[in-house]
């Protein structure tokens, strides 16, 4: 798929199973959990990275979004990946194509998110959401793990990127 590219974002179900979103959760109320174990098993599976679709990309931050959502935002200049970690499943609202835009003002994010449109992605536990750089949307709704990435050399990945050609899905086991 090129959603990531066209519309800035894409989900793919099914990328950790139930019981490592528990072990995930567990390391709560850790502020960075780049170093779980789970986690790091993620992030060096190939599919992960053929998730993305964009090469070059490493992990800067990984943390435990919890909280409710907050006002609309405009994503840093990194891919961010969110994993639903919750049973009851979560949302997060996004603006599709806003990452074309560049860097935009407040005022600009408050007027995109008032004439929309607004995509609200419903995910279940263990899906994956990606997020180009610079894409207008607000926090999740449920507990999701973020994982940051940029290249390696320290430059930023353009706006948009190049999308992925489709994602993967990969069957729930006890792998993860």
């Amino acid at each position: 798929m090129a959603d990531l590219y066209r519309h800035g974002y894409s989900i793919s179900d099914l990328v950790l199973s139930d019981s490592a979103c528990e072990r995930i959760l567990d390391a709560l109320p850790a502020a960075d959990v780049i170093g779980h174990p789970t986690v790091v098993a993620m992030i060096r599976d190939p599919r992960f990275a053929a998730a993305i679709g964009e090469p070059g990309l490493a992990p800067v931050k990984a943390r435990i979004l919890d909280g409710e959502p907050e006002a609309w935002q405009q994503a840093g200049e990194v891919y961010s990946v969110r994993v639903q970690l919750d049973v009851a499943g979560g949302s997060t609202r996004v603006i599709p194509m806003s990452h074309r835009q560049g860097k935009v003002s407040e005022e600009e994010i408050a007027r995109l998110a008032a004439t929309g449109p607004i995509a609200e992605l419903a995910m279940p536990q263990g899906a994956m959401l990606v997020m180009a750089p610079l894409l207008v949307h607000t926090a999740p709704r449920r507990r999701v793990l973020q994982i940051e990435l940029a290249t390696g050399n320290d430059e930023r990945p353009p706006a948009g990127g190049h999308g992925p050609q489709r994602l993967f899905s990969r069957e729930r086991d006890s792998r993860n």
